[in-house]
C-alpha cells in the first residue's frame, strides 16, 4: 500500500473552519426572524440586562420555556451586552459556536478511531477519516436550522460543552480502561455535561450513550463481563446526578407552563406514541442520507392515524435494522452500538408527552455525530485497502468528495431560507401548501 502523504493535524483544523465558515457565511448578513427569535431575544425583557432580577428569573424560572436553561438565557442576555440586537452579531455568535462544535466533532471523531482501532494503526489514515467525518456533521443541511437561526441557539450553544464531556470521556476511558473515574478528565465530562444541561437539555441521555461506548466501543473488557457492566453503571451514577435537577426543574416548567396541558392516554394512545417514536427515529436516518425538501415545520405528525403506511412502515423498518443490527454485533459492535445510540440520544426529542408533535431539524444536531462516526470509519477501511483495490478505493474517495461538496452546497442553499421572517414564512408555506 502506498504510504499516504501526512499533513499535519493543525491543516485538517484549518480547512474544516474555511469550508464550515464559507457554507454558512453569508448568515452574517440575515435579519431576526418572527419564529420564535422575538420571543427568545429581542423581545424578551428577561435578557435585555444583567441585572439581578433578570439573573434571578434566569436561574429560577422553567415555566416561560417549559425548560430550565439558566446559562442558556444568560447566553442569550451577555451577547445583547455586547452586541445590543445587532441581527448580524447574533448570527454571527451562531456561526462561531457551529465552528467551534465542527472541531469540536472532529476530535471525538479522532479518540473514537483510536479506540477503534489497534495501537500499532497510523495515525494518518485516521485524521483524515475524522476530517472527512467531521466535515459531513458541519456542513450538512440540516446543520443550517441551527446556525441560520438565533432562536436555535441554545442547542449549538450546549452542544459545545456535550462534545467537550464526550471527549473527556473517551480519553479518560482511554488512560485507564478499568477505572476511568480516577482521571480528573473523568470529572471534567461531568462538569461540562451539567454545563451543557444548565444551558439547553439536549443530552439528557448522554450517560446511556456512554454505557453503550463501555460495552461494545472502548473494548473495557479486562475483567468478567458481569463485574465490567456494573462498574461502567457505577460510573455514571455522577452524570445521572447531575442531570436530576435540571430534569426535575423542566418537568416542573413543563405543569406550570402556559402552553398547555400533556395530553392523556385518551387523546393520544400507546400505540400512537410507538409508531410517533418509529416515525422520528427513521426520519431523522432518511434526512441524513437524503436531506432534500427539509423544512422549518414537518406536518406529518399534527393529526396522523398510526395505522397509516408510512407510520407501519416505519415501525417495520425500526424492528428490522433493531434485529439485523443485534445479530451482527458480535463481528460488528459498532454498528449495533451506533444504531443502539441513535435510538438512545434521540429519546427526549420522539414527542412522547406532546401532540402535535413537529420532528425539527434542529434535533438531529447531537444524533448526527453518530453518523458522522459511521462515515468515518467507512473512510478509514477505504484507505487501508490494499494496492489490488486501489481502482475502488479512489472511485469510493471520489464518491465521498462529491457527496460531501454536494451536501455543502445544498446547505448553502438552504440557508436562504432565514434570511428574514418573509423569506422564511414563504418557504414554508411553499412546502406545506394547502
Amino acid at each position: 500500500m502506498t504510504r499516504l502523504p501526512a499533513p499535519s493535524g493543525r491543516l485538517y483544523w484549518g480547512l474544516l473552519l474555511l469550508i464550515a465558515a464559507f457554507v454558512f457565511i453569508r448568515v452574517a448578513g440575515f435579519d431576526f426572524v418572527m419564529w420564535d427569535d422575538d420571543r427568545m431575544l429581542y423581545l424578551n425583557p428577561h435578557v435585555q440586562g444583567l441585572t439581578p432580577e433578570n439573573l434571578r428569573w434566569m436561574f429560577t424560572d422553567s415555566a416561560y420555556n417549559r425548560l430550565y436553561m439558566p446559562l442558556g438565557w444568560l447566553d442569550y442576555a451577555v451577547s445583547v451586552a455586547l452586541f445590543g440586537l445587532s441581527a448580524s452579531a447574533h448570527h454571527l455568535v451562531n456561526l462561531a459556536l457551529h465552528l467551534i462544535n465542527t472541531l469540536l466533532v472532529f476530535a471525538v471523531l479522532r479518540q473514537l478511531l483510536k479506540s477503534l482501532l489497534p495501537a500499532a494503526a497510523s495515525a494518518n489514515p485516521r485524521l483524515l477519516a475524522a476530517f472527512a467525518g467531521a466535515l459531513f456533521w458541519g456542513v450538512h443541511p440540516l446543520r443550517v436550522e441551527v446556525v441560520a437561526w438565533v432562536g436555535a441557539r441554545v442547542h449549538c450553544f450546549a452542544a459545545v460543552f456535550v462534545l467537550a464531556a464526550v471527549w473527556c470521556y473517551l480519553r479518560a476511558a482511554s488512560f485507564n480502561p478499568n477505572v476511568a473515574w480516577k482521571r480528573p478528565l473523568f470529572w471534567a465530562a461531568v462538569l461540562l455535561y451539567l454545563i451543557s444541561l444548565l444551558s439547553f437539555p439536549i443530552a439528557l441521555m448522554l450517560p446511556a450513550v456512554f454505557l453503550v461506548l463501555d460495552i461494545y466501543v472502548l473494548r473495557r473488557t479486562s475483567a468478567p463481563a458481569w463485574r465490567n457492566t456494573l462498574v461502567f453503571l457505577l460510573e455514571k451514577i455522577p452524570f445521572a446526578l447531575v442531570a436530576a435537577i435540571p430534569l426535575a426543574m423542566s418537568l416542573w416548567g413543563r405543569a406550570h407552563s402556559d402552553m398547555g396541558a400533556e395530553p392523556t392516554l385518551a387523546q393520544f394512545s400507546i400505540v400512537a406514541r410507538i409508531m410517533q417514536a418509529s416515525y422520528v427515529w427513521i426520519h431523522y436516518l432518511v434526512v441524513t442520507v437524503v436531506p432534500v425538501d427539509l423544512s422549518p415545520v414537518y406536518t406529518k405528525l399534527v393529526n396522523f392515524s398510526p395505522l397509516d403506511s408510512v407510520f407501519l412502515g416505519c415501525f417495520a423498518a425500526a424492528v428490522l435494522i433493531s434485529v439485523l443490527s443485534f445479530h451482527v454485533r458480535r463481528r460488528h459492535p459498532a454498528v449495533w452500538a451506533a444504531w443502539l445510540c441513535h435510538l438512545i440520544i434521540l429519546v427526549p426529542f420522539l414527542g412522547l408527552t406532546e401532540h402535535p408533535h413537529y420532528a425539527s431539524d434542529r434535533y438531529s444536531y447531537l444524533d448526527a455525530v453518530i453518523w458522522s462516526a459511521a462515515l468515518a470509519w467507512g473512510v478509514h477501511r477505504l484507505l487501508q485497502l490494499n494496492a489490488v483495490l486501489r481502482s475502488r478505493q479512489l472511485a469510493a474517495g471520489a464518491a465521498v468528495a462529491v457527496i460531501l461538496a454536494t451536501f455543502g452546497t445544498l446547505t448553502y442553499l438552504q440557508t436562504a431560507v432565514w434570511t428574514n421572517s418573509e423569506s422564511l414564512f414563504r418557504y414554508v408555506i411553499a412546502q406545506l401548501g394547502d
